[in-house]
C-alpha cells in the first residue's frame, strides 16, 4: 500500500495597507480637527472668554469681605434745604468696578459708596449679589423725606449671552440724621457692611451718629410671586 504524503499549504496574506496611505489619512483628519478647533474659537472664543472673565469678577464680589472698621463714608447734617456732600467717601471696589466694566451694565442708581458687596440667599433658596451703595447728598430727592440707599441684585446669565442681569432701585433712608447741627464734623459715619454668618439672607452696616452708634439691619427676602426678583428688608437696630 502507497504510503500518502502531504505538502504544506500556502497561506494567502492580504497585502499590507500603503504606510503612506494611513499617514496621509491621519493628515487629512488633523487639518479637519485644527479648522474645526479654529473656527470654534473664532465663532464662540469672545464670548467665552468675556463670559469667563465676568464669572471671575462675579465670584470675587459674591466673596469680598472689608473689615468690619473700615469707614465707607462721612456726612454732615442737612439744613434748610442744603445737602452737602460727603466728608470722606471710599472708591468702589476693585472686583465690582471690574464687573460693571465689562458687563457695560450701570446701574440707573446714583453711584455712591459702597455699603455692602457680597452673596446672600433668600430663605427660598434664591442667590443672589447683593450691591448697597449711600447715594450721595445731592441726588437723594429730598432734603427731609430722603432716599438714602441704592440696592441692586446681580445675577449671572449662562452662555451664549455671556453677561449679568441686574435689578435695582432706591429705599428711603432708614438711618437717623442730624438737622441744624456742627457744619464741620460728621454727624453720620458709616462702615463696612458684614455678611451673617449664621443666616444667609442677612448682613448688618454699622453705623455712628452724635447720639451714639446702632446697626443697620438688611435681609435679602423673596420676591412676591415666584417669577419676582428678590427684595431687601431693614431695620435699624
Amino acid at each position: 500500500m502507497a504510503a500518502l504524503t502531504s505538502s504544506p499549504t500556502e497561506l494567502q496574506y492580504a497585502p499590507r495597507p500603503a504606510l503612506r496611505h494611513r499617514r496621509s489619512f491621519r493628515r487629512v483628519a488633523l487639518v479637519i480637527l485644527l479648522l474645526a478647533i479654529a473656527l470654534s474659537l473664532w465663532l464662540f472664543g469672545p464670548s467665552l472668554w468675556l463670559q469667563a472673565r465676568l464669572w471671575y469678577w462675579m465670584a470675587e464680589c459674591r466673596d469680598f469681605a472689608a473689615a468690619p472698621t473700615d469707614v465707607v463714608c462721612e456726612e454732615v447734617p442737612s439744613w434748610a434745604g442744603n445737602t452737602p456732600p460727603f466728608l470722606s467717601s471710599a472708591t468702589t471696589p476693585k472686583p465690582l468696578a471690574e464687573m460693571e466694566r465689562l458687563s457695560g451694565v450701570m446701574s440707573p442708581n446714583p453711584q455712591g459708596p459702597v455699603l455692602y458687596l457680597h452673596e446672600r440667599t433668600t430663605p427660598g433658596g434664591v442667590r443672589r449679589l447683593v450691591v448697597v451703595r449711600r447715594v450721595p447728598p445731592a441726588q437723594r430727592q429730598s432734603w427731609d423725606v430722603p432716599l438714602g440707599l441704592a440696592v441692586s441684585l446681580w445675577r449671572p446669565r449662562p452662555f451664549p449671552y455671556a453677561d449679568v442681569a441686574m435689578t435695582s432701585w432706591m429705599d428711603f433712608d432708614p438711618l437717623p440724621r442730624a438737622f441744624e447741627a456742627n457744619q464741620s464734623t460728621a454727624s453720620l459715619k458709616l462702615f463696612a457692611g458684614q455678611t451673617d454668618p449664621n443666616d444667609p439672607s442677612r448682613f448688618t452696616i454699622s453705623f455712628e451718629t452724635v447720639d451714639g452708634s446702632g446697626v443697620l439691619e438688611g435681609k435679602l427676602q423673596d420676591g412676591e410671586t415666584p417669577t419676582s426678583e428678590p427684595t431687601v428688608a431693614w431695620t435699624v437696630k
